[in-house]
């Protein structure tokens, strides 16, 4: 994987998914099969995170259905900011935001 992406770096730069470009070009049906697996990759972990948050935060501050139509509102405005910025922006933050969940567990465990 990494040589096919360094032998084709001059093509592959500027793509947001570069992979699937490679696929494609191989094979038509590898690169249609590696799309469908990536999308359902990324809706499983949509879905799952999505739901989880959607439960948490049901519990302290609104009703379930109210939660889930409020996530999926926010989740299409960020719809169009395209795949390599959501992930240059969104990805450390959730890295920041895990730091701060498990600097609490730790401090929690001490204290106890």
């Amino acid at each position: 994987m990494t040589k096919a992406l360094l032998n084709n770096y001059s093509v592959v730069n500027s793509l947001e998914v570069p992979m699937l470009y490679l696929a494609h070009r191989e094979s038509t049906w590898l690169g249609f099969g590696y799309a469908v697996v990536l999308w359902l990759a990324m809706l499983t972990s949509a879905i799952v995170n999505g739901g989880v948050l959607a439960f948490r935060l049901a519990k302290d501050y609104h009703s379930y259905p109210f939660i889930v139509v409020f996530l999926l509102v926010i989740a299409a405005g960020f719809s169009n900011a395209g795949f390599s910025a959501l992930v240059k922006t969104i990805y450390p933050l959730f890295g920041y935001l895990n730091l701060a969940v498990l600097a609490t567990i730790v401090v929690k465990y001490i204290s106890n």
